[in-house]
């Protein structure tokens, strides 16, 4: 008997908690189960060194598939560790756990300190000088306030004060990058592992295939041009297998180092649903939320701080000191061995050679260069998020094209294979069949995985999923 020729559809949803709050996930309604008749419980993969194993795809959801990778120690591994992992879980680890994150939020504590020593300057100063010239020695132990500096003390510390937001945001932007990288490497985990079950599905469908038509040949029944055409096709459909096996360890490697955990298998995610409603939305939700915009904004208003801490070098600075001497040595009256001094000390500095002005053009050329920086910058995003928006609308629109051609294939395949049973179609015909639906089942992957992709990533830019920040690493108000 002939099996009928299907593809293992999604039979249940696993719906991981939303990255945030503000990001519900989507109920992805699941359609008609089309699977193929028989299906193995354990899929024999040594060959290309990826073990599969799980319950009928009829009663087991889309990607929950066990992949781990080739160790003769596998089958000691605990259950628990081949438990799929969840973008959600996943996401929150690389965002506790990746080094970049961890060096940014350094450069922020760096910052941090570099504000404290800005704001200490309007204390006083203390200060110990010592010389010896024959046998008199001589000590100073003195205590200066600035009591005017032309605007310099206030200009360094609103400079301060701007780089350490600049670093908040940067901490941000890092964030954001990392969970851009989670995305598109979970989405290809989850692309490839509901691929891989197509692919063997397929492989075994051909095997049997083949067995059937080696029968028939034998029997001279058949031609040997159609089981050459079998083998073919066979080999074809375990290369392909082979190379989405080497894609998906690739992609949960991936996993792996951005999470800093051992990922052998992800769950299902559906797509992200809290976005805007229209394209100039989501570019202004962008542009609110970009942290990259509110680093160049701060960076910007650093820069203006640095060109009047600059141009106050021109003034004189003016102080109020207090010094202690000690002088010792023979010969010294004992009137001169201590003296106390109260002075009003004012003092210029106009650099080597006048450099003064020079310094003052450059930062005033570093401010101009990063308000066209952040134009481009802004520019840039405004772009970004209109190609997620139409790839988005895309992959939702042939995702569901997919989904109807898969349907239409399956039953064609089916069609095919009873009407080669009683001689009203040829053998070519029906490998042909076998071949479109399982195209057409790989398609529905690839737009379900695009869906997810852009999704998440609009999200990301617009706000709808943040970062998750500890209580010590909120971001700083933008500019």
């Amino acid at each position: 008997m002939m099996k009928a020729i299907g593809i293992f559809l999604l039979s249940g949803v696993l719906l991981p908690a939303p990255l945030l709050a503000n990001a519900p996930t989507e109920q992805v309604q699941s359609p008609p189960d089309h699977s193929r008749q028989t299906w193995r419980q354990a899929l024999d993969l040594d060959a290309i060194g990826l073990v599969v194993s799980g319950p009928s795809p009829r009663s087991q959801p889309r990607g929950a598939t066990s992949a781990v990778w080739p160790d003769t120690d596998a089958t000691d591994a605990s259950d628990e560790a081949l438990l799929p992992h969840t973008f959600e879980a996943l996401a929150q680890a690389a965002m506790r756990h990746y080094p970049a994150i961890t060096a940014s939020l350094r450069q922020q504590d760096a910052a941090r300190a570099e504000r404290e020593v800005a704001g200490w300057q309007r204390f006083p100063t203390p200060a110990v000088q010592a010389s010896s010239d024959d046998d008199i020695t001589q000590g100073v132990l003195s205590l200066e306030q600035p009591l005017w500096s032309g605007g310099r003390i206030t200009a360094g510390i609103e400079a301060a004060e701007s780089r350490l937001g600049a670093s908040r945001e940067q901490v941000e932007s890092v964030r954001q990058e990392i969970l851009d990288r989670v995305i598109d490497a979970y989405a290809e985990a989850s692309r490839r592992t509901a691929q891989l079950e197509i692919a063997e599905q397929n492989v075994d469908e051909l095997r049997d295939l083949q067995q059937m038509i080696e029968r028939r040949v034998r029997q001279m029944a058949s031609p040997q041009a159609d089981l050459e055409l079998a083998s073919s096709r066979l080999s074809q459909a375990v290369a392909e297998r082979t190379a989405i096996a080497q894609a998906l360890r690739s992609s949960l490697a991936r996993l792996s180092e951005l999470s800093g955990e051992e990922v052998t298998a992800v769950a299902p995610a559906d797509a992200a649903d809290a976005l805007p409603a229209a394209l100039g939305e989501a570019q202004r939700q962008a542009l609110e939320h970009s942290p990259q915009l509110a680093q160049l904004g701060f960076q910007q208003q650093a820069a203006r701080a640095d060109t009047r801490f600059e141009r106050a070098a021109r003034f004189p600075t003016l102080a109020l000191r207090l010094e202690q001497r000690e002088n010792r040595g023979g010969g010294i009256a004992a009137p001169e061995r201590s003296d106390t001094r109260l002075l009003m000390v004012m003092e210029s500095n106009f650099g080597a050679g006048l450099s003064t002005l020079a310094s003052i053009e450059a930062a005033s050329s570093r401010e101009e260069s990063l308000v066209q920086e952040r134009e481009a910058a802004l520019r840039e995003l405004r772009s970004e998020v209109a190609d997620l928006w139409h790839q988005r609308e895309s992959a939702r629109l042939r995702l569901d094209s997919a989904e109807q051609t898969r349907l239409s294939a399956e039953r064609v395949s089916a069609s095919y294979g009873r009407q080669y049973a009683i001689g009203q179609k040829s053998w070519l015909d029906l490998m042909n069949a076998v071949r479109e639906a399982t195209s057409a089942g790989l398609a529905v992957e690839d737009a379900r995985a695009d869906l997810f992709r852009t999704g998440w990533r609009l999200a990301t830019l617009t706000g709808s999923a943040m970062s998750p920040a500890s209580p010590l690493d909120q971001r700083g108000a933008q500019p």
